[in-house]
């Protein structure tokens, strides 16, 4: 998973915690059957939506953004007609790379869209749901 020391471990349920050491955060939505980084240690140069992940997804994907500044940001999953789905974050955020999960357990499979809004950045990215 890393190279780096880690010097604590936290779960705030089965399924989802955190390891964390000097300089890298990790992240676990599986119980630790994988990791991912979830908190990089510098600020990002620009603004940047990446692909969800694992994509298609059942039920549950991560999405990660990256805002070079402190901003205002509005995270939002829409189905196929447009129509808003789950506002994931609507909140001011510090300047990183941040990491949120979207778990669609309760809806129908589908093609749905997510859109990050921080300032004057928007981008929308497509992401597909399978029961």
């Amino acid at each position: 998973m890393t190279s780096q020391t880690l010097n604590s471990v936290y779960f705030t349920d089965k399924m989802r915690g955190w390891a964390v050491g000097y300089g890298v955060v990790l992240s676990t939505s599986n119980g630790g059957v994988t990791f991912a980084e979830a908190v990089s240690a510098e600020i990002p140069a620009k603004y940047m939506l990446s692909h969800n992940y694992p994509n298609p997804f059942n039920p549950s994907t991560s999405i990660c953004y990256a805002i070079p500044e402190r901003n205002h940001v509005v995270l939002t999953v829409y189905n196929t007609f447009g129509q808003q789905v789950i506002r994931l974050v609507e909140q001011e955020i510090e300047a990183g790379t941040h990491e949120v999960i979207f778990d669609a357990s309760h809806l129908p499979s589908g093609v749905y869209m997510y859109r990050l809004q921080a300032g004057k950045y928007v981008e929308s990215r497509k992401m597909l749901y399978l029961r």
